[in-house]
């Protein structure tokens, strides 16, 4: 298995992981959302008449989709139950700004799902940051969150003999 099929395995895995714990309710937005890959996860695990909205921009860096999903700027809107958002942050010059706009999106007390890479190579210009656990920490935290959950998704052992272990990435779960 290569990096990339590890890492979309273990976001799969996250997911399914916080949604059995009924995570995804209500209005679902799933921001970032490419060609929606965890759609199915989602949609399975909410309650009759919740709501997934996909949201996407063609022109965001690294849109996968490179189509516009949804329209105008859904986080204009408060009360969604949960914000979905895996591997996104990292394109964003000001990740501070987007977080706080995701706690006043869901600050009726929602949820934010979220993704991130760690320990990963570059790959497009337009990828800025990596994060670490204590630094995604103090960012969630200074935005206004409360952390319900934060973990490695998968490990990668690059040398063997030495028992080093390094995050692939971290998945998160927090409330507004």
């Amino acid at each position: 298995m290569n990096l990339r099929d590890r890492e979309h395995d273990s976001i799969r895995t996250f997911l399914l992981t916080v949604a059995a714990e009924g995570y995804f309710k209500g209005a679902v937005l799933d921001y970032g959302c490419g060609k929606q890959p965890y759609r199915d996860i989602v949609k399975r695990s909410q309650p009759l008449g919740g709501v997934y909205q996909p949201f996407d921009q063609a022109d965001f860096p690294a849109n996968v989709s490179e189509e516009n999903i949804g329209e105008g700027d859904p986080l204009v809107m408060e009360g969604w139950g949960t914000i979905l958002c895996t591997q996104v942050v990292q394109y964003v010059p000001d990740v501070w700004d987007l977080l706080r706009r995701f706690w006043a999106a869901t600050a009726d007390g929602g949820h934010l799902v979220m993704t991130y890479p760690t320990n990963w190579p570059e790959i497009e210009p337009e990828d800025l940051h990596r994060f670490t656990k204590a630094g995604m920490e103090g960012l969630l935290d200074d935005a206004g969150f409360t952390i319900l959950r934060h973990e490695r998704r998968a490990v990668i052992h690059p040398l063997e003999d030495t028992g080093e272990a390094f995050a692939l990435g971290y998945g998160v779960v927090a409330r507004a």
